[in-house]
């Protein structure tokens, strides 16, 4: 009997271990509700916080201030703009990993990343070199080049139509009083 015994526990226990790491992966993989990421103010913190306002996680990516965030729609990768003390500057990695690589170039810095709705592609808001802000879109693979789609301008907000086939802008010709565009995204 303690033979037979012992033999059903080591598989059993085995089961119970493999149950436990596939909940914690398929709860990566698969979340249960969406992901919100809060940015606090001077903080190199991102809280990403599920709607029931629990606290799934905590990036902290390193002592650059962080100014926003924004999770893909499979909600497995995050996008966000980041101080290098010299420039702010779009960041896109997975969700829950540091694995983040910066995704503007070092003439063009961004902020207000938004993703595209196939998870491929980051509008932003370009912030060029003789302070005027366009928006622009660029491939989260780094394969495809810098997009322009409108620039020299003061421009904030960009955001994807549901197809991917349209982007939403805001333009402030008069002050705090913005308008809102969509122009094709070209993609």
């Amino acid at each position: 009997m303690p033979t037979l015994l012992l033999r059903l526990t080591l598989p059993l226990t085995a089961l119970v271990i493999l149950l436990v790491v596939l909940t914690q992966v398929a709860g990566r993989l698969l979340p249960l509700t969406q992901i919100i990421p809060i940015v606090t103010y001077n903080s190199p913190t991102i809280l990403l916080v599920d709607v029931n306002r629990r606290i799934a996680a905590a990036r902290r990516n390193n002592a650059s201030v962080i100014f926003d965030a924004v999770v893909s729609r499979d909600q497995q990768r995050i996008a966000f703009s980041m101080s290098d003390s010299r420039k702010i500057h779009i960041y896109a990695g997975g969700l829950y990993a540091n694995d983040y690589q910066r995704v503007t170039n070092d003439v063009l810095g961004g902020d207000n990343p938004a993703w595209s709705p196939d998870g491929s592609q980051i509008a932003f808001v370009g912030l060029e070199p003789d302070n005027k802000r366009g928006i622009y879109t660029v491939a989260v693979d780094g394969l495809s080049p810098l997009q322009t789609i409108v620039k020299a301008g003061t421009f904030a907000s960009p955001a994807w139509s549901p197809d991917g086939s349209q982007l939403t802008f805001a333009v402030s010709r008069y002050r705090d009083l913005p308008d809102l565009f969509a122009v094709d995204s070209g993609c």
